[in-house]
Order: C-alpha cells, then sequence, then structure tokens
C-alpha cells in the first residue's frame, strides 16, 4: 500500500528555508548602490558580513571596476574659469584670498583599481591597486603671491602637509549568518606598499622694513620605494521585513612599514637684512641641501567606521542613510565624518539608479548619481559625485565605472511539497 501525503500550506519560513535548501528558489538580485542592503563583491567596500545576505550571487566575478577623483577646499569651477588665464584686478585678488580659509589650501586626489575580485557564495578574495595624495598649503602663501610682501609685516608660513602614497591590497572577506535574520563578517588584507612621498615639515619666514628685506626657511621630506603591512575589516548585519542595517569597521589596524628605497632630505635657505643692493653685491643669501638614505616609518590608513540603514519599499524603490566616521590617519585631511541619505529607484528592472546626497568634515556637500545597466548576468555600474556643489559651485569631482558578472539561482516554478512513503 502506498500512500502520498500532500502539503500545500507550510510556514513561510519553513517554504524558504526548505527551498533554498533544494535549489528551487531565485535569490532576487541585491541593491546595487545602497551601502546597508549591496551584497556580493559590493560588499567589500562597506561591510563583510553583508556577503551572508540572503540576496546574494552564487558566482560573481569584477571584470573591470576603477575609479578616481579630486577635490579641494577653497575654489569652485567657477572660479576656475573665471580668472584661469586672466588678469587678477584687485577685486578678483580679494575673491580668491576670500575663499581660502584660515587653515589654508587643502588639495586632495585619489585613484584605485581593480586587479582581480571574484565571490562565490558568502566569501570574497580581492587584489586592488590604490593611490592618494593630500596637501595643505598655508593661506601667506597666497597672500604673498598676489598683493605682494606689506612694509613691517612678518610673514609666517607654517604647518604645511603633504602626504602621498601608492598600494596594493590583496585578501579575502568571508560572511556568515547566525539565524534568519543576522550575519557576522571578517575580511583580512595583506598590503605591498609601491611608493611614498611625504612632507615632514616646511616653514618660511619673510620680514620687510623701509630699509631691508630678511627670510629663512626650510624643507624636509623622506620618500619609499617598498613596504608591506596588514588591516582588517570586520562587520555586523541585519535584516528583517524590507529593513536593513549595517555596522562596521574597516581598515582595522591599517598601515604600511616603509623600509624600502627610504631617501630623507633637508633643505634651508637664509636671507641676512640687506637692501637689494646689498643682496646682490654681498652675498646676503645662503642655502643648502642635504639628502640621503634614512630610516623606516609608517604610513597610516584611516580607519572607518561605518554605520548604515536601508528600506526596501517595492521592487523599484530603496531609501537609505548612512554615517562614516575616519580616524587615525597618516595626516589630519583623513580624518572626519560624512552623513548621506540614498534613493534608489528600479523603473525597470535593468536599469537601476541612485541619487544621493551628503554632507561632512572635510568633504563638505556632496551629490551623486549612479547608474547601471543590468544585461542578464553582467551589470554595468557608474558613479559621478560633486564635492562642494552642483557643477559649476563643485569644489571637486569623482567619478567610477564598473563591469562585473553575477551567477544568481536560476527560478523554477513552485509545486506542492509531499511526501510519499510505502508500506507493505
Amino acid at each position: 500500500m502506498r500512500s502520498v501525503i500532500k502539503v500545500r500550506s507550510l510556514p513561510a519560513a519553513t517554504g524558504i528555508l526548505l527551498a533554498v535548501f533544494s535549489g528551487n528558489i531565485r535569490l532576487t538580485q541585491a541593491s546595487c548602490f545602497n551601502p546597508a542592503a549591496v551584497s556580493g563583491l559590493n560588499a567589500l567596500r562597506f561591510n563583510p558580513a553583508q556577503l551572508a545576505l540572503p540576496a546574494r550571487p552564487v558566482f560573481s566575478y569584477r571584470i573591470l571596476d576603477f575609479g578616481f577623483g579630486f577635490d579641494n577646499n577653497s575654489f569652485t569651477l567657477s572660479q576656475y574659469n573665471r580668472y584661469s588665464g586672466a588678469y587678477l584686478d584687485a577685486r578678483a585678488k580679494q575673491d580668491i584670498l576670500s575663499s581660502i580659509p584660515h587653515t589654508g589650501l587643502s588639495l586632495r586626489g585619489f585613484a584605485e583599481a581593480a586587479g582581480m575580485e571574484f565571490g562565490w557564495a558568502n566569501f570574497a578574495a580581492s587584489v586592488r591597486t590604490a593611490g592618494s595624495a593630500s596637501c595643505l598649503v598655508p593661506e601667506e602663501l597666497f597672500e604673498l603671491a598676489l598683493q605682494g610682501n606689506a612694509l613691517d609685516r612678518t610673514y609666517h608660513a607654517k604647518d604645511a602637509i603633504g602626504f602621498a602614497q601608492c598600494y596594493m591590497r590583496a585578501g579575502a572577506s568571508v560572511g556568515t549568518a547566525l539565524g534568519r535574520h543576522f550575519a557576522l563578517g571578517v575580511g583580512a588584507y595583506y598590503l605591498y606598499g609601491l611608493a611614498c612621498l611625504e612632507l615632514k615639515e616646511a616653514e618660511a619666514l619673510l620680514h620687510t622694513t623701509p630699509e631691508a628685506v630678511s627670510a629663512c626657511g626650510l624643507v624636509a621630506y623622506r620618500q619609499a620605494s617598498g613596504g608591506a603591512g596588514s588591516a582588517f575589516d570586520a562587520g555586523a548585519a541585519f535584516w528583517m521585513n524590507g529593513w536593513y542595517l549595517s555596522l562596521s569597521g574597516r581598515d582595522i589596524g591599517g598601515r604600511i612599514i616603509w623600509t624600502d628605497g627610504i631617501e630623507q632630505g633637508t633643505y634651508t635657505f637664509a636671507l641676512a637684512p640687506g637692501n637689494a643692493y646689498d643682496i646682490r653685491t654681498k652675498g646676503l643669501f645662503t642655502q643648502s641641501f642635504d639628502h640621503g638614505p634614512g630610516p623606516g616609518f609608517v604610513g597610516q590608513l584611516p580607519l572607518k567606521l561605518n554605520l548604515s540603514a536601508a528600506r526596501v519599499f517595492s521592487r523599484w524603490l530603496e531609501c537609505g542613510a548612512g554615517f562614516q566616521y575616519r580616524l587615525l590617519g597618516h595626516t589630519a585631511l583623513d580624518n572626519g565624518w560624512l552623513g548621506s541619505a540614498v534613493v534608489e529607484l528600479s523603473p525597470v528592472a535593468w536599469l537601476p539608479s541612485a541619487l544621493e546626497f551628503a554632507c561632512g568634515q572635510p568633504d563638505g556637500p556632496c551629490l551623486a548619481a549612479s547608474f547601471a545597466l543590468a544585461l542578464g548576468r553582467l551589470t554595468i555600474a557608474t558613479r559621478f559625485e560633486y564635492v562642494g556643489g552642483p557643477v559649476m559651485a563643485a569644489r571637486g569631482a569623482r567619478f567610477a565605472a564598473g563591469l562585473t558578472y553575477a551567477e544568481f539561482r536560476a527560478k523554477t516554478d513552485s509545486t506542492p511539497f509531499r511526501i510519499a512513503y510505502s508500506r507493505h
């Protein structure tokens, strides 16, 4: 005798669990741009725990990925267009000087590219090359260059900052689910230093009187051509009923110990008090430049603490908010905070897009637009960001693009769950 028991109604959680283990469910593709809800290779930039989100690809590979950007804290694009190559009258000079904070003009830039990235289920490995540079130029130098030196005034330029490094980052991350709504993730990375240049000290002093002018200053630097270090990522993620919460720390303990090709140098100059005739005829100006091998030093990567949340309202609408705090960077320009809000729209499944607004220090207000084109298993994604304001009011811009191949579980028609047994 053979009996068949048909179970046509199962609790939702039980049905999903059985379907996952039997391979009969299609995991909906995750968010493309919402930090708290992205999975797969995109999770490497936010939180390794998100590798374990339910909507993750079975296999993914980054075919192409790169990004670059530049920004400053003073000049907008409209000012550059207005004054580039033009005659600067008194009003124009004052406009330029008023745009520079008392702390000085800061410049920052970065570039990165993926050499290899692939993910399998809740595991991902990555090899990327990254470079960044930042500098701070004292305000007094611009005032001196634009308006000339005033009598009986001492110009003292100090507290300049300059640091640039390029390195390769290679490692892997894994996320594991603990229950149905919570996951933890960790990542470990090896940092291979390619090049580094640091301005150790820079100071200059100028004093002019009706009878004489005097000055002195120094510039000290060090550079390296090789080094090594490590960094770690850790995070936690929670999801339920369309809500996603994410907490992570990236580049924990991240630093590069520069040991190869170390060179350090110091340039000094001095101008003894004298008039123009004495300077030309009596050799009042002296200078020296000393350089040679030096000891190793450490280049610190900023620790990034990320907290973000997302809400999926429907197939075509998602919203999210995030906060990032950066600290322990090599220079003060590496540290700061950034709060953001993002809206992701997918009017059609193959064309997701997002708008993001962010504000913080030292970035200032930022406006970004992201677009993706999903062609089957291939996804082309681009992102363009204005720093400081839109279009002509921008003080910088950032661009990123990537091409990713991802396989999700194939969808099959649902059928009633049957338990069959035979009895003789």
